[in-house]
């Protein structure tokens, strides 16, 4: 084979892969000026990033409206417990912790005496160990000097008016005689 025809085999070859390559070339620079265009590519990326950063900001609400509820469901099954304990066992409270239980001072003798529950816990526990005030406040009552004292000031009058009235009228002796006939 002559060595013309291989160079013009060779250059052939070339002729033909440059202009494939210079197609290819067009057809990339159509494809990325109108198909694959980067500027609209890259206005298309940002509106997704600033949806997504809505869409972020409004998950972390909604979450932490969640979590509020659940922690306020919790906080309410949390008390209903407490509340539940402690109607169950609410023997086990002193009488100071439960509002409406009556102050006794005394049992009475004979129920001491038929309850042998009740002497064999008063022998274990004693008398008041804690030293817990178990009666009342003894209300003093109004002592007769009090009664007797006279009224003083612009109350003076008021009384000694009723007074006369009161003797004018007989609603004393009215009073006194249907007093005497309950008795």
């Amino acid at each position: 084979m002559p060595l013309s025809f291989v160079r013009l085999a060779i250059t052939y070859k070339a002729d033909i892969a440059g202009e494939y390559f210079k197609r290819l070339k067009w057809r990339g620079y159509r494809s990325r000026k109108f198909v694959f265009d980067f500027y609209n590519r890259q206005e298309y990326i940002q509106q997704i990033m600033k949806r997504m950063d809505k869409m972020r900001v409004f998950v972390q609400e909604r979450s932490g409206q969640i979590m509020e509820e659940r922690h306020i469901i919790e906080e309410e099954k949390r008390l209903e417990e407490i509340d539940k304990y402690a109607r169950n066992h609410h023997h086990l409270l002193g009488t100071k912790n439960v509002p409406g239980v009556p102050l006794v001072n005394n049992f009475l003798p004979s129920i001491l005496k038929d309850n042998s529950g009740i002497q064999e816990c008063l022998a274990k526990i004693g008398k008041n160990p804690r030293k817990i005030r178990i009666k009342p406040k003894e209300i003093v009552p109004h002592s007769p000097k009090e009664a007797e004292k006279k009224c003083q000031g612009p109350f003076l009058v008021l009384l000694t008016n009723l007074a006369q009235i009161s003797v004018e009228s007989g609603v004393e002796k009215a009073f006194t005689t249907y007093a005497k006939s309950d008795d």
